[in-house]
């Protein structure tokens, strides 16, 4: 089905004839033939973190929630606005346009922005908030009633998502259960990109929409999903406490809904501080999730995106070692699954700075490897079959003279087990 959005001018749907929106009107019509190609230009993608910031910057500009724009721009280009040859993301249609960029906005070629749509990022992005707003007004309303109101209310832009690729019967979800603003809706929920809290937006149903053309919905589906200011941070009484205080908000909810929520993590106890002098980062303490005690730390005032959650014996190991002051310095990970040892034995561990980890199995416990010992273990596989190491069964210890030396559980030879020693 050839894409009928993005363009004020008369749209086409190949081979269907049917209602679509344009402005406020009810056309029908047929394809015509391909065009020749469309030129190329290049250019280079910035970072996901960068092009978040654009998308919320557009949908405070607009009075969009970003979370709307996030998902349609990762629905039209998986947030690209370069391919992985450098050339501008387009995808011509039988009618000579051109879906151009991250936004996928669909002009001809002739058009007098045609370059700057292909080599401006930001300018592309503007292109698709702007459009976005123009089929919030053009569409049947949903909430209050009133079209200025309402937008800090992510359940009402359902049909504006809808019409960004062509408000037409093959995008209604009681024909198509996989609907262009159904797979944005999934996408705002799963956030595969891990750069926004993720959020299930509630769609009206489908009785409520009907199956001509849709109805106004005087409602506001619930559970209702607000951006009060259109930043990105999803507001609720619920989740407020989470992260409050830190300049890096977002992290902690990225954080905390990546590892399950207050069921999982719990409900904190404090709000962010500072924590360590040598490496300072900023934590919050947790209580009363399956996950035990812990912490979700960010790196806060760095080109880090997330924080990450520590907890059970590897938090405690962590703040027992002196956090950030320590010789693990900063994490790096989540806790994540170890690999199985040669000796049957599995466990878990998370990452730190320079490659040192905290390892924990229900046999052993939990003890920090760091350093050049580290380095040789990790070198050699880890925890992973392959070697002999398996989990650390101590910490590194100081011998004399700047020599280190620690134990792991790989085959015990009378009194000894395996151990490696680092001295300089």
């Amino acid at each position: 089905m050839v894409r009928t959005h993005r363009s004020h001018s008369i749209k086409f749907s190949a081979l269907v004839i049917g209602w679509v929106v344009t402005g406020i009107s009810v056309i029908s019509g047929i394809a015509v033939a391909q065009k020749s190609p469309p030129p190329n230009y290049f250019g280079s993608n910035p970072s996901a973190s960068d092009i978040r910031a654009k998308l919320v910057s557009a949908g405070q500009r607009y009075h969009i929630p970003p979370h709307i724009l996030f998902g349609i721009a990762y629905q039209e280009s998986g947030w690209r606005q370069f391919g992985s040859d450098g050339r501008t993301i387009n995808n011509p249609e039988p009618d000579g346009r051109v879906g151009v960029g991250i936004m996928q906005m669909t002009v001809f070629p002739s058009v007098s922005d045609y370059k700057r749509l292909c080599t401006d990022i930001d300018y592309n992005i503007d292109r698709g908030a702007s459009l976005l707003i123009d089929k919030w007004n053009a569409t049947p309303v949903i909430g209050d009633g009133v079209y200025t109101n309402g937008r800090e209310k992510l359940e009402n832009w359902f049909y504006a998502m809808w019409a960004y690729n062509g408000f037409s019967w093959v995008n209604n979800p009681n024909y198509n259960s996989s609907s262009y603003e159904r797979k944005v809706l999934n996408l705002i929920a799963s956030c595969p990109n891990g750069q926004w809290q993720n959020c299930n937006i509630t769609a009206p149903a489908n009785a409520d929409i009907g199956t001509g053309y849709p109805n106004n919905i005087r409602y506001t589906p619930s559970p209702v999903h607000v951006d009060a200011n259109f930043d990105g941070i999803i507001d609720s009484s619920v989740d407020g406490d989470i992260g409050r205080n830190s300049s890096e908000r977002q992290h902690f909810l990225d954080c905390f809904y990546r590892n399950g929520g207050r069921s999982v993590i719990g409900n904190p106890i404090n709000d962010a501080h500072w924590w360590g002098r040598s490496f300072p980062v900023v934590v919050q303490d947790f209580r009363g999730g399956s996950g035990g005690d812990g912490a979700i730390i960010d790196d806060e005032g760095t080109s880090h995106t997330t924080g990450f959650w520590l907890h059970g014996a590897i938090w405690n190991k962590y703040a027992s070692f002196g956090g950030p002051d320590s010789p693990l310095h900063r994490p790096r990970s989540d806790e994540t699954p170890a690999a199985r040892s040669r000796q049957g034995t599995d466990g878990k561990f998370n990452r730190f700075d320079n490659g040192a980890s905290i390892y924990w199995s229900s046999k052993w416990g939990a003890f920090a490897t760091y350093g050049n010992i580290a380095k040789i273990y990790e070198t050699a596989g880890g925890t992973g079959a392959n070697n002999d190491y398996g989990f650390p069964v101590s910490d590194v210890i100081y011998w004399y003279d700047n020599w280190y030396y620690q134990w792991f559980e790989g085959p015990t030879y009378g009194d000894w087990r395996y151990i490696i020693v680092w001295g300089n």
